[in-house]
């Protein structure tokens, strides 16, 4: 039951690790991309008022893949921290010639 449980644990980090982690950088490359495009039109002197839009599109961009990125990093952390809780043992009784005999003195 247990290996089967840090199975399904592994899978499902792996699967959000490709399924936002790939879409999140890639939306934070082309958001980082285009703000980069956009300050150089800025710096050459083009129309600012057309570059503003440009701007918090690129901002909105990177945001929101810096938000998506943040699901594989939270998982990973709950995998790698996740503690194992220790299993109790159950007391034993003596049996048999043991059960009447004295325990013996340690040296």
């Amino acid at each position: 039951m247990k290996k089967s449980k840090n199975k399904a644990i592994l899978i499902i980090t792996l699967i959000t690790l490709v399924l936002c982690g790939c879409p999140g950088s890639f939306l934070a490359l082309g958001g980082f991309l285009s703000l980069g495009e956009n300050l150089a039109s800025v710096v050459v002197g083009d129309y600012l008022v057309d570059v503003q839009y440009e701007l918090l599109e690129a901002g909105a961009m990177i945001c929101l893949g810096g938000l998506i990125l943040l699901v594989p990093l939270i998982m990973i952390i709950l995998t790698l921290t996740q503690r194992k809780t220790k299993e109790t043992l159950e007391a034993l009784e003596p049996t048999g010639a043991s059960a009447g005999d004295p325990i013996p003195p340690t040296t």
